[in-house]
């Protein structure tokens, strides 16, 4: 497609060509949007080949083109009478290049032209147009009517030029000097009129004709300049009239703004003052509401401090000063209320029946000066850590705020923000009290070892002052600035270790341990609590869902691990799911649930088979092991390789595990000569020794007893028992020391079917606290040393009586 660029300039002296030979054809150059003049310069730039073509034969011509108008503007190769009749032989003054390809080219209108037949040309592989012309020019038919005209266009044209702002200034100047032939073909240069109108007054045959095309162009144009401008002084006079009326609009509303916001702040200060006298605020909170209340009768509300004051003094109105919850003191309803939701965990249960004996001690002795305890449960996951301090906050009548503290990372969440601060507010604290709406809730402090502390602060010194009962009676909050009494908020934390909480604040809290569930609990749990919440979630009714205790016993022993009962509550749910399918599909289906349907609702079971590896070989014990979800058995395998007495350990081990690794080496080979182990055993042979479940980290002391037993096991080849665990840790004179988890532990073995456990002497506090249960199951014996375990394993009447030990023939009794 071409892409004429014209740039029009008027010619202020006499073109310098040749004088065009008529008797030849001239080439012809086809423009799409563009009309040319005569005595008028024009720089067009081209990029359609037959335009090419016809610029290149301009030698030919001495220079010489025809520029016809196309009838079509759209297409790109016009047909010979597609182009129009009259045109302009214009002269190339200069081709040049550009940089995106096209073809700058200056030409000057010479004069109109008739063209004659326009014939396609070929020469060199190239097309294109030439044409003969003959010279135009127009004559008036009347004589007489040529000043008359000439004068009429230069009055038109002087009224036309004061319309467009493009056109020269001495315009009139410019055609007054010319002849009244050649003066309408200037003035016709000079309008901004369409392509056609262009070419037909280009075709007028007599000059009258065109002085009357020019002349009805001009008329054109001024009607529709009188008619815009007419429709402009309306639009600016309306526009004029309607910025008038939002002005005064403006001015009004502003003024009215002013008076309400006058009014508000005096309303803001009555309503603030009327809810200050209900209020039961401390002396010095008093002092402060005065202090910024005064702020805030001296405020503009259109200055920004008057919103932050006006929002500290409602953050002071909504804190609950002087509001507490009267405890229920009656230690029977409270028993009732705890044991109705949850069951077991009597320790907890005990402590809070304490602090409401107390409490009620105290009010006969009207004393006032009791504090809250500050609990800590610490527990693994879906043992009921938050759900018992909904609970004993049921039974002694008081309210309750969570406070989340998983992920807390900055100390301004606990005390706030400064109120130099855009967008500040009160801390996590101020704000449970707002929402509990009394001074003596009882705060839940959710997952508190799982706070972090980065360049922002740590949260954990912050919570300090809100856990020390000597000075959380004038907690300090950034945002607002007044001491808040803490002292009778009963604060409940809980937390699934205590590895994660700072010395300092473990310090400062009653750590209340809850340890995983019994499997006869668990089924209590399920039979009394979960099913029926169950089937109120599930909209059915007991006939339609019944779980018989053996599937309940099924469940627990072959689909869920775990020392809570989250897992349980999962299953029973996926179960109570199918069944209300079944129900809505008309299946046939039975009533009760037993231990032979669970795979129909279950599928198959995630943990079917014992746990306890009956491996008839020696070198293989059976430990225990603490994770946060309750205890588990630990397998340890070791074997003899031939090598040069190098230990190597695998399982995924820590540091203090593989040190007990080496420790027990160190015993086993101080005892050779007792167990008649040659020395020659330990240098000609490598020790590997491995803990399975390799991508489950393990670490800790606690495996030093069974480390030992096995690696003694490997050198003598004497088997033993896998209902045999063991736990503690040894020293490296054979000094066997406590281990902590003893609960979670025993229950663990007691659930893969271990029947007896040995430990070290020092846990027999530990033993006494355990279930009965666990007690009635486990044969639990405890010993000082290592080698009164290695008699209690390896005697002959001992062993017999042990649980069934596999001793080889011949070995040494001790």
């Amino acid at each position: 497609m071409a892409k004429e660029k014209p740039e029009n300039v008027m010619s202020e002296e006499k073109a310098q060509f040749p004088q065009p030979e008529f008797d030849k054809a001239f080439p012809i150059v086809p423009l799409q949007k563009f009309v040319m003049f005569p005595r008028m310069g024009t720089r067009l730039s081209f990029d359609r080949q037959i335009t090419l073509n016809a610029l290149r034969r301009i030698d030919d011509s001495k220079g010489f083109v025809i520029c016809l108008l196309q009838k079509n503007r759209e297409i790109d190769v016009p047909k010979e009478d597609e182009l129009c009749s009259v045109g302009i032989l214009a002269y190339v003054k200069g081709i040049s290049g550009t940089p995106n390809n096209l073809l700058l080219v200056n030409l000057f209108g010479v004069l109109p032209v008739d063209i004659g037949q326009i014939s396609l040309q070929e020469k060199d592989g190239d097309k294109y147009f030439n044409a003969f012309a003959k010279p135009r020019f127009l004559e008036f038919k009347d004589k007489k009517l040529s000043k008359p005209l000439a004068e009429n266009l230069l009055v038109s044209m002087e009224q036309y030029a004061k319309t467009r702002s493009n056109l020269p200034e001495n315009l009139k100047d410019i055609l007054k000097g010319m002849p009244p032939e050649e003066r309408c073909l200037i003035a016709h240069s000079f309008l901004r009129i369409p392509d056609d109108e262009h070419q037909s007054i280009l075709e007028s045959t007599t000059l009258e004709e065109m002085y009357s095309k020019i002349d009805l162009a001009i008329n054109t144009a001024l009607e529709v300049h009188r008619i815009i401008s007419l429709n402009r002084q309306q639009v600016e006079i309306k526009m004029q009239r309607s910025q008038r009326e939002y002005m005064l609009q403006e001015q009004i509303s502003q003024l009215q703004k002013e008076l309400d916001e006058i009014n508000a702040n005096d309303q803001d200060s009555e309503n603030f003052s009327k809810k200050a006298k209900k209020q039961k605020f401390p002396p010095i909170v008093k002092e402060k509401f005065d202090e910024e209340m005064a702020r805030l009768r001296l405020l503009n509300p259109m200055n920004p401090e008057y919103t932050v004051v006006r929002n500290y003094i409602d953050w002071l109105l909504a804190l609950p000063f002087g509001i507490y919850t009267e405890d229920v003191l009656d230690i029977k309803r409270a028993t009732d209320s705890l044991n109705s939701k949850h069951f077991g965990l009597e320790k907890v249960k005990e402590r809070i029946l304490e602090h409401i004996a107390v409490l009620q001690m105290a009010e006969k002795l009207k004393n006032k000066d009791v504090k809250s305890p500050i609990l800590c449960l610490v527990g693994p996951p879906g043992v009921g850590k938050t759900t018992l301090a909904m609970s004993i906050a049921n039974a002694m009548n008081r309210n309750l705020a969570r406070i989340s503290l998983g992920g807390v990372h900055d100390d301004a969440e606990i005390r706030g923000h400064r109120r130099t601060y855009i967008g500040s507010m009160p801390g996590r604290i101020v704000q449970a009290l707002r929402k509990a709406k009394s001074m003596n809730p009882l705060i839940l402090l959710d997952e508190i070892d799982k706070m972090s502390s980065d360049f922002r602060g740590d949260p954990a010194s912050a919570i300090l002052e809100v856990l020390d009962p000597e000075i959380n009676t004038e907690f300090t909050d950034h945002f607002m600035e007044v001491g808040i009494d803490l002292s009778r908020v009963f604060f409940v934390a809980t937390a699934n270790t205590p590895d994660g909480i700072p010395a300092p604040l473990y310090d400062r809290m009653e750590i209340v341990r809850i340890p995983g569930y019994l499997y006869f609990e668990k089924e209590h749990i399920a039979r009394d609590f979960l099913i029926p919440k169950i089937l109120k979630q599930n909209s059915l009714s007991v006939k339609q869902f019944k779980v018989a205790d053996s599937a309940i016993n099924g469940i627990l022993h072959e689909y869920t691990r775990e020392a809570g009962v989250r897992e349980l509550e999962r299953k029973l749910e996926t179960m109570a799911r199918k069944r209300a399918m079944e129900l809505v599909s008309s299946k046939k289906f039975t009533p009760q649930i037993t231990q032979k349907q669970l795979s129909n609702y279950l599928g198959v079971p995630d943990f079917a088979g014992p746990r306890l590896i009956d491996e008839k070989r020696a070198g293989v014990t059976t430990g225990l092991a603490w994770t946060p979800v309750g205890g588990d058995v630990l397998h340890i395998e070791c074997i003899l390789l031939p090598g040069k007495g190098k230990l190597q350990l695998t399982g995924h081990l820590g540091d203090v595990m593989k040190e007990s690794a080496q420790i027990a080496l160190s015993l086993v080979r101080e005892r050779a000569k007792e167990h008649k182990i040659p020395e020659d055993k330990f240098r000609k042979n490598d020790i590997h020794l491995h803990f399975p479940e390799g991508a489950t980290p393990k670490d800790g002391p606690s495996a030093g007893i069974a480390i030992t037993i096995a690696m003694l096991s490997a050198f003598t080849g004497k088997l033993v028992s896998p209902f045999v665990a063991f736990t503690g840790e040894v020293s490296l004179i054979g000094r066997l020391i406590a281990i902590g988890g003893l609960k979670e532990k025993s229950l663990a073995a007691l659930d893969s079917g271990v029947k007896k456990l040995i430990l070290p002497k020092d846990n027999q506090k530990n033993v006494e606290d355990l279930p009965d249960l666990v007690k009635k199951g486990l044969e639990i014996k405890m010993f000082t040393h290592i080698g009164e375990v290695v008699d209690e394993l390896f005697t002959p009447q001992l062993a017999k009586a042990s649980g069934g030990l596999r001793l080889n023939p011949g070995r040494n009794e001790h």
